[in-house]
């Protein structure tokens, strides 16, 4: 059996997709909130099945700590469910999100959604208003899965 193999998927406003391991998501005004839709899916569109992926985490991290303030503006859902981040150092923050099947599969929303066990978990993460006194310039946030 194959190992697993993350694919992300970023969910455009005009519902396209795009699938990518990096992606500018703009300027965040510290007016408003600012929101991107991610899949994270295990052997995306695989013909065979792969390896699941157990006790996954979703782990967010800068990549140096006086970027970590922003952890303080985000709110992240998995499955539209709002999640508490658990801090692993000052710039890693993770979150449980259950296991990831390595069934063989379509791609497709709507055949997941049926299944107990997925192949996809979607994903949210909100950037609330931003204090306008905190450092700018380019944010760089890296997300991973990981797994016991």
């Amino acid at each position: 059996m194959k190992d697993a193999s993350i694919t992300w998927i970023i969910k455009q406003d005009n519902n396209e997709e795009t699938i990518t391991y990096d992606y500018y998501l703009g300027n965040v005004n510290g007016l408003n909130t600012t929101t991107v839709h991610i899949q994270a899916w295990n052997n995306y569109q695989g013909f065979d099945d792969a390896k699941d992926v157990t006790n996954a985490r979703l782990v967010i991290k800068t990549l140096t700590i006086d970027d970590s303030y922003i952890f303080d503006y985000l709110t992240v859902k998995i499955n539209n469910q709002v999640k508490s981040l658990t801090k692993y150092d000052d710039i890693k923050y993770g979150i449980s999100i259950g296991s990831l099947s390595g069934a063989k599969n379509t791609g497709t929303e709507s055949e997941q959604y049926k299944l107990t066990n997925r192949n996809m978990c979607d994903i949210e993460l909100t950037f609330n208003s931003i204090d306008y006194r905190v450092k700018e310039g380019i944010k760089n946030l890296i997300l991973d899965i990981e797994s016991n």
